[in-house]
């Protein structure tokens, strides 16, 4: 009988998490008051649900990313959604940082290892003349874009941590001092890809960390 109870509420929250969605798709400066405000008591609906929560939160953080032209407008709605009240172990903040987070963890390691094979086959077609062929096109341009996704993550974060929504902590000891702490001669120096993420975020909030 409680199952049957919780189907409807369960369904309920699903329609509002869809709603959700599909404002966050409309908003756009001109609409930003009007829609920012809905989001923001939707999201208050659907937090009592963990995996609609964590399913909003990954659309927006997705959207932060791809749409980089908009990135002051989703700062500003990250800033409004981070002060409102919070459920009980659960919020908007650490959902947000957890998927930036795992971006710049599991990324970095699998695009490094991504950039070695492409440079292999492009001087193996070098040397031995091989066809660069569409699917290796294909593959580079889809690599160029997950590497542009990490860099901007980085940006994020920076620009995070410029409006006070994460603390130093979150740049340095968690992004930065992976990257750049001293390495003894068995390990790798940092890749190219790595440098940039440090470089952007660095430009983006290295004033306020000085």
């Amino acid at each position: 009988q409680q199952q049957q109870q919780q189907q409807p509420m369960r369904s309920q929250l699903e329609a509002r998490c869809q709603e959700m969605t599909m404002i966050l798709n409309k908003l756009s400066l001109d609409s930003f008051p009007q829609l920012a405000q809905q989001i923001v008591t939707l999201s208050q609906e659907i937090a009592q649900d963990t995996t609609l929560f964590e399913r909003f939160t990954f659309t927006f953080f997705t959207k932060v990313l791809d749409e980089p032209q908009y990135t002051d407008m989703y700062l500003e709605l990250a800033s409004t959604l981070t002060q409102c009240p919070e459920p009980v172990g659960l919020s908007f903040k650490s959902l947000l940082l957890g998927n930036a987070e795992k971006l710049f963890c599991l990324q970095v390691a699998t695009l490094t290892a991504q950039l070695k094979e492409l440079q292999k086959r492009k001087d193996a077609c070098t040397i031995d003349g091989t066809e660069w062929t569409s699917a290796d096109m294909d593959a580079e341009d889809a690599l160029t874009l997950a590497i542009d996704r990490y860099v901007r993550n980085g940006v994020f974060i920076g620009q995070l941590y410029h409006r006070n929504i994460v603390d130093v902590a979150m740049v340095v000891k968690r992004c930065l001092d992976p990257i750049l702490q001293t390495r003894d001669a068995s390990q790798q120096l940092p890749s190219d890809t790595e440098m940039l993420f440090c470089c952007k975020l660095l430009e983006t909030c290295g004033g306020k960390l000085a």
